[in-house]
């Protein structure tokens, strides 16, 4: 029985979108990058099930692969435009909510770093067929990262509302210049609009 799937592993499709045709295209790839998280979360959480029950297949390899090049080159990518560039933008507004909220996730998002490097050598040793113990923080982290997310978008990410267009355009073109530093041969594509009720 094979709990994961060809199918069931999320498209690691570019989620940068053009700014020139899409103002809102900084929040967009933000909230972009938070939802392959919450699928990879999902993953990450099938794949345990799948390695202790079934063992190792391709799938499950391929599934540890997707996984890990997402949180090891996209997720910092996400941070980089965050605290770079939106997070000091949002608090030149003076808004004393968002600064205390960014302030309260500080702990949460250094957690979840320490989490994040207990688990990738596990992942790592799936690619490997050559597992090693399964950490005891996996499904901590697998759960918390998601509701971190939905924190950042509920206490934080609302204020974006507030960007000037000039502002918003200068902030993707920093998240596009970031990309193509890390792969020049990458350009800015649309991010599939969200549906709606996502979070």
């Amino acid at each position: 029985m094979n709990i994961i799937t060809p199918d069931s592993i999320p498209s690691m499709a570019p989620d940068h979108p053009d700014c020139r045709v899409d103002p809102d295209g900084p929040t967009r790839v933000l909230l972009s990058c938070h939802d392959k998280i919450r699928d990879l979360s999902g993953l990450l959480l099938r794949l345990d099930v799948q390695v202790i029950h079934y063992g190792i297949d391709e799938a499950a390899r391929t599934a540890a692969g997707e996984i890990l090049h997402y949180f090891e080159t996209e997720v910092p990518l996400h941070h980089a435009d965050e605290q770079r560039d939106l997070f000091p933008l949002l608090l030149s507004f003076g808004n004393a909510t968002v600064a205390q909220a960014l302030d309260a996730l500080k702990p949460e998002h250094a957690a979840l770093g320490v989490m994040w490097r207990n688990v990738r050598p596990w992942l790592d040793s799936i690619q490997r067929r050559r597992p090693l113990p399964r950490p005891k923080s996996l499904a901590t982290f697998a759960t918390r990262y998601p509701a971190y997310a939905d924190r950042e978008e509920r206490e934080v990410y609302w204020a974006a509302r507030e960007l000037s267009s000039m502002q918003a355009r200068q902030l993707l073109e920093n998240m596009t210049q970031r990309r193509e530093a890390v792969d020049p041969t990458r350009t800015a594509a649309r991010a599939p609009r969200r549906k709606a009720g996502a979070h």
